[in-house]
């Protein structure tokens, strides 16, 4: 028994499965059907909302909360999740008394109209998936019997009257519908919409959309010069059934076109992009030296003997040094590599003294120390017979 039906029984209406899933954007396409278009960007906060409609029919649904700018603010404030998920609560609740009255009905009859709340004062100012439409009208057509047809029709480029539902604004680019389709009956006969527009006396037939039961859809028509009359024939198949059609109708100007983001509200920041590029080429820099994922070769010094120094540029990440040809002093132990004693030393300088030294222990190794960008100076100290090449290693760019 609910309230909303006067204490009587409630339940689903004919057709309705039991279960229903509407993801974010179905929810948002309800904000639009219903004649709300200002909520459709909050519905996408709200992720997957699983309805079960022979539970949430039985009962009253919870009302249309009285909505604040404050509301739709705290619904985005990631800082402050208590509030967050408290403004997120009341705007489920928007979406679930709306469903009731999408799914469900008063079944000993008499069941109320649904009508959303206006929008709140002082609303923020979104842009939502489709741009910025410079006119919109929701659209109904009820109780349309199988083999009729319904026209929706609107004069262009005329001066707004006093009923602006059949004057559309100056400058179109095109015309956008979204609408979708119910039957008494769930098999019952499909729907063909036909987007017309007249020019010159003429119509052209330029997009044209089949739907089933339970489905929706778009069309979309682009102006042409000459356009005067714009029309959306909704046409329905023979059958059983009677078909209840909601929509939506966009007009779009100075070319916005429908399913495209508006542009940025104002250009880049020097300043800022200036201090974004320093900040990202000093992590990239401390990327590269402090914890570097790769290196490339540079210099290759060849043909070291005996005991002496190279000079390399600061700035390197570390050396690779090979023993091409192996001193008569020099033993090697089996291993994986093997290892060698009494191979020699090499050392890594600044222009003022050692920073590090290290002794050959394998025909090919690579060494990486520790303020390597600071070094500017390779010792080494070979055996006499041995022959090697120490090679530059770089950050990789």
């Amino acid at each position: 028994m609910t309230a909303l039906c006067g204490g009587g029984p409630s339940g689903p209406k004919p057709g309705i499965a039991q279960q229903i899933l509407y993801s974010a954007g179905g929810a948002e396409a309800l904000a639009l059907f219903s004649g709300a278009e200002w909520f459709s960007p909050w519905a996408a906060l709200l992720g997957q909302i699983a309805y079960n409609t022979v539970e949430s029919c039985a009962t009253d649904p919870p009302g249309y909360p009285t909505l604040t700018p404050d509301d739709f603010a705290a619904s985005i404030n990631y800082l402050d999740p208590v509030a967050m998920f408290s403004a997120i609560a009341k705007i489920r609740a928007w979406v679930q008394t709306f469903l009731w009255y999408t799914n469900c009905q008063c079944t000993g009859g008499g069941t109320p109209t649904n009508s959303p709340p206006a929008q709140p004062a002082g609303m923020p100012t979104s842009v939502g998936p489709v741009g910025s439409a410079c006119y919109q009208t929701p659209q109904k057509l009820t109780a349309l019997p199988p083999s009729n047809t319904a026209f929706i029709a609107a004069n262009i480029n005329c001066v707004p009257a006093a009923d602006i539902a059949t004057c559309l604004v100056s400058n179109p680019t095109s015309y956008y519908w979204t609408f979708a389709v119910s039957n008494t009956v769930p098999t019952g006969p499909a729907v063909t919409f036909h987007g017309q527009v007249r020019n010159a006396g003429v119509f052209r037939n330029s997009a044209t959309k089949v739907l089933n039961p339970g489905q929706g859809g778009s069309l979309t028509l682009p102006y042409q010069a000459g356009d005067d009359l714009i029309q959306l024939v909704a046409s329905v198949a023979a059958g059983t059934g009677t078909n209840t059609m909601t929509g939506q109708q966009m007009v779009f100007c100075n070319g916005v076109a429908p399913n495209t983001n508006a542009g940025p509200c104002c250009p880049p920041d020097p300043a800022l992009m200036s201090m974004l590029a320093q900040i990202f080429a000093t992590v990239t820099q401390l990327q590269r030296y402090e914890v570097p994922f790769a290196y490339v070769t540079g210099a290759s010094h060849a043909g070291l003997t005996g005991t002496g120094t190279i000079v390399v540029p600061n700035g390197l990440i570390g050396l690779r040094l090979e023993i091409t040809s192996v001193s008569p002093q020099t033993s090697e132990y089996a291993a994986a590599p093997d290892i060698l004693a009494g191979a020699g030393w090499w050392s890594v300088e600044t222009v003022d003294a050692v920073v590090d030294e290290r002794r050959i222990r394998h025909l090919d190794q690579v060494w990486f120390p520790s303020f390597m960008s600071s070094v500017t100076r390779v010792g080494y100290s070979l055996p006499p017979g041995a022959v090697a090449t120490i090679v530059e290693l770089e950050a990789e760019p």
